[in-house]
């Protein structure tokens, strides 16, 4: 899915690829303290 939005945001503007690029980090960040606390559980 996020592959998909990237690849729309290059045929649109480039703001549009760094804002989806900050959000896939924020995403990418929650995704791995989720995995880190079940982990510690």
């Amino acid at each position: 899915m996020a592959s998909v939005r990237i690849r729309e945001a290059k045929e649109g503007d480039c703001g549009d690829i760094l804002r989806l690029i900050r959000v896939k980090t924020v995403g990418t960040s929650r995704v791995r303290k989720t995995l880190g606390s079940g982990e510690d559980q």
